[in-house]
């Protein structure tokens, strides 16, 4: 085949081809108003240029799952002119003899053939790969951004100490809390110093248990509270961080806030300090991220993953 043709072909393929999509039976129980699919989960004569950000990536994969078929066209349906007709113009001999007539058959069976035999197809696979290139290309992007977002993230400084440069000239303590939404798990509330180092860290088993279930869970949650209290007069630290992982963080940060404000109220050294101790909430992902990767698991062998993710988190 000309070389000229297949490069003809190919870009009127690229420019002119339409996706049509309809969901299977399992597609029909399974695409509801929360699947990624549900915006793109009927379609009919969609330009495949028009398709934005990952769409493509969920059509692909609802493919790939059984639950929606695609079929590209490169033309519109309920319109009996074709792009082959067009073609088989600059192919057909415009004379009325019977030779010439069914040369013209053969002619036009052969560019029949060709289309959709061998280049249709073939540029099909190729416009699937560069739509699932760009689709992955976006998620990328995006996943690099977030990732950005987490890591650029500034030392936290003491309102009075507006000059100092670094973390490790303000010498600012950090409290870090991580729990667990499972009230089976171990929490833990480890203190870094300014370095970031491990100063000492707690076992918190018993912080998340519903204390309105029993009494009996009422006293073990209090007892992981004044452990936490003593953790925080022995080590002092300068702030508190909590990981959200669910609504419970709020809870947490303010009961540790009525504690803190005890302490400042019945404790002298806290009455010393240059400012009160803040409780903060932090985003999670990146210390997660941290505590199951092989970086974390090298430097802190011996700690489980949900101390590492405070561990990082306060960091």
């Amino acid at each position: 085949l000309d070389p000229l043709v297949r490069y003809v072909i190919r870009r009127e393929y690229t420019l002119r081809c339409m996706i049509n999509a309809r969901p299977t039976r399992l597609g029909m129980q399974s695409i509801t108003e929360d699947h990624p699919c549900y915006t793109i989960k009927y379609l009919t004569n969609k330009p495949v240029n028009t398709f934005t950000k990952d769409q493509f990536l969920h059509l692909y994969q609802a493919v790939k799952d059984g639950l929606m078929t695609v079929e590209y066209s490169i033309d519109n349906k309920g319109i009996s002119h074709t792009y082959a007709d067009d073609i088989k113009r600059s192919y057909t001999r415009d004379e009325y003899s019977d030779n010439v007539l069914e040369w013209n058959k053969i002619r036009a069976m052969c560019i029949d053939l060709m289309l959709t035999k061998f280049l249709y197809p073939k540029f099909q696979r190729e416009l699937e790969e560069i739509l699932l290139d760009e689709a992955k290309q976006y998620v990328m992007k995006q996943c690099s951004k977030c990732l950005n977002d987490w890591i650029k993230m500034a030392p936290y400084r003491l309102s009075n100490d507006e000059n100092v440069t670094s973390i490790s000239d303000a010498g600012v303590r950090v409290l870090s809390i991580s729990y667990s939404t499972d009230p089976d798990d171990v929490s833990f509330a480890v203190i870094l110093s300014s370095e970031g180092q491990v100063m000492d860290f707690i076992r918190l088993p018993n912080i998340m248990l519903r204390d309105n279930y029993s009494p009996e869970n009422r006293t073990k949650k209090d007892k992981d509270f004044d452990a936490i209290r003593e953790f925080i007069k022995q080590r002092v630290p300068d702030v508190i961080c909590i990981g959200v992982e669910s609504r419970d963080a709020f809870y947490l940060r303010t009961r540790l806030e009525k504690m803190v404000s005890d302490l400042q109220h019945d404790e002298e050294q806290f009455q010393n300090l240059p400012e009160p101790i803040k409780v903060l909430l932090c985003d999670t992902e990146l210390a997660k991220i941290y505590s199951k990767s092989r970086k974390g698991e090298s430097d802190f062998r011996d700690y489980p993953s949900k101390l590492r993710q405070a561990i990082s988190q306060g960091r």
